[in-house]
């Protein structure tokens, strides 16, 4: 084993169980429902993408600065989308370019309406 790795059970796994089981629990402590959301939002996920491409480089930085990053990078992917999902007029009424094939005055596929399903997609709301 390379001893500069971590090793399989952490930096301090044993000790940390065996600390935590060890220490007297409160019997007035109650469980409490669980406030998490169904699914992984896309700054969670890109923010996770960051850190840990960063830390298996060997920079470390703040979780704030990660989610940071990933802020500006799906803000800049949103925006390349939106730029290739543009609205264009096709015979009066806005259409999207890219998901109606548009070219040159015609269409390669059925015309689109605007915004298409993914302009809808984008903007879309999480649910909390």
């Amino acid at each position: 084993m390379n001893p500069n790795s971590t090793p399989p059970e952490g930096l301090y796994g044993p000790v940390a169980a065996s600390g935590a089981e060890s220490e007297a629990r409160c019997p007035e402590t109650k469980n409490a429902a669980q406030t998490g959301t169904q699914g992984v939002t896309p700054l969670a996920l890109a923010a996770n993408v960051v850190a840990t491409t960063l830390n298996s480089r060997g920079h470390w930085i703040d979780i704030e600065d990660c989610q940071a990053i990933a802020e500006a990078v799906l803000k800049l992917s949103h925006q390349r989308v939106r730029d290739l999902h543009a609205p264009v007029d096709y015979r009066g009424r806005p259409i999207c370019g890219h998901c109606s094939g548009h070219g040159g005055g015609s269409c390669d596929n059925g015309p689109q309406p605007y915004p298409c399903d993914t302009i809808a997609a984008l903007d879309e709301q999480p649910t909390a």
